[in-house]
């Protein structure tokens, strides 16, 4: 679950009004080298400790009957031509005295970059850097920890590491921030540029088309949204409220995919002007405070509603932008836990297969066909059961970069999978 906080003190930056748009968003700060916030360690063996071997051959269970898939002749067909090993478990930063949880992962030219954030009314966070060049002998290499500060979602481009962050140094209600760090040769440096953006904490991330998207949200003084930046410059280019907007993800040089809840629905940017397209429901998403992920592949979107599990979507057809749900995978049925505890937080797609988050119902793993060429067709999804880790494993992020497969487990840490598959 996303924490709702509340945060103090001043607004870093200039605000400034854009009169073409629907809100004000603000301008970045000067850049911070030696930030009394920040410590970063880049010594592979100070870290060591905190990588755990492991080498475990994860089985994945049969399907659960509250899926509705179909049959367990099928699915053990399917599952007998992929293995999921086990290699490494990350333990878990602690920052004053109190340990941190997983909040997001994403890979960059065989690099795994890891956030977390103390779920809570204060605020602390982390991100970590992990070599992931060899599979089966993934490396810490770098860690940065953060005061006041929670770190949520992230992403890469270049030489920047673009933080999503909720800051105990900001305007009550107002305390996302996007922190810009600079990396040297991919890994963390301290050195960095803030850019305060409206509500809470932010959501969401992506770089595309030259330009910095970002969705904030989750209540405060002013309504989150999306904001645009100049990738370039981190110069405000446009910002469109959006109550609710969780994540954000883009479809090629196409278009630009916001997720909003309650109720869930996708809004649709063009990648060049900014300018909205269409908007589209999607279902999912009503719980408040509840996390959302997209991942995009060639016309192909996957996106973690929550209680509406993960919605397959299209959002070009025939070389056209369009937008319509062509699949769902439910969320599995969790016995004995509470709905907002058994829900799809993260889904990434890894070779022919999808990875969803289901928190306290676990990792579960389905077949699809066809993701990245189909223009017209709905795939085929066949659910394939829950991956055999520990039992009370939360899963609340799943990241891919095949064959490695990173999942975040909140106060567990994070697991390190490779998944090796008889087809790829």
């Amino acid at each position: 679950m996303i924490p709702r906080v509340a945060r103090s003190l001043t607004v870093v930056g200039t605000l400034l009004l854009l009169a073409a748009c629907a809100g004000d968003v603000s301008a970045p700060s000067p850049a911070q080298p030696g930030d009394a916030r920040i410590t970063v360690t880049n010594d592979a063996d100070a870290l060591s400790h905190r990588l755990l071997a492991r080498a475990t051959t994860l089985a994945i269970d049969t399907p659960l009957d509250s899926l509705g898939g179909p049959d367990a002749a099928v699915a053990h067909a399917v599952a007998s031509d992929v293995a999921f090993q086990e290699h490494a478990e990350g333990v878990a930063p602690i920052v004053s005295g109190r340990a941190l949880q997983a909040t997001h992962a994403v890979f960059d030219k065989g690099l795994a970059y890891v956030s977390y954030a103390l779920i809570g009314e204060d605020a602390m966070g982390a991100v970590d850097v992990f070599n992931v060049q060899s599979p089966t002998t993934p490396r810490l290499v770098s860690s940065a920890s953060f005061t006041n500060t929670d770190v949520h979602t992230l992403a890469v481009s270049g030489n920047r590491l673009y933080l999503g962050t909720g800051s105990l140094d900001m305007e009550p209600g107002e305390s996302a921030v996007l922190e810009v760090m600079t990396l040297s040769g991919g890994m963390l440096t301290g050195q960095s540029v803030r850019i305060p953006v409206p509500s809470q904490i932010v959501t969401g991330i992506v770089v595309a088309a030259g330009k910095v998207w970002v969705t904030s949200g989750t209540g405060g003084r002013r309504e989150g949204g999306l904001t645009v930046l100049d990738e370039r410059t981190l110069e405000p280019v446009a910002f469109y409220e959006i109550a609710d907007a969780r994540a954000v993800g883009a479809n090629g040089g196409t278009v630009i995919a916001v997720v909003q809840g309650s109720p869930g629905r996708i809004r649709m940017y063009d990648q060049r002007t900014t300018a909205f397209v269409r908007e589209f429901p999607i279902g999912g998403l009503s719980m408040p405070g509840g996390k959302a992920s997209i991942t995009t592949r060639g016309t192909w979107a996957f996106v973690a509603t929550g209680e509406g599990g993960t919605q397959v979507l299209q959002l070009r057809q025939n070389g056209n932008t369009s937008g319509s749900v062509v699949g769902n995978i439910p969320r599995p049925a969790a016995n004995g836990l509470r709905d907002e505890y058994a829900v799809t937080n993260g889904v990434a797609p890894a070779a022919n297969y999808l990875v969803a988050a289901n928190g306290g119902a676990g990792v579960w793993v389905t077949h699809t066909n066809d993701q990245t060429t189909a223009q017209t067709n709905r795939p085929t999804l066949t659910p394939m059961g829950r991956l055999g880790l520990p039992d009370g494993f939360s899963a609340n992020f799943v990241a891919t970069s095949y064959p490695m497969l990173f999942v975040a487990a909140g106060s567990g840490g994070l697991r390190l999978i490779e998944i090796r598959s008889a087809n790829q």
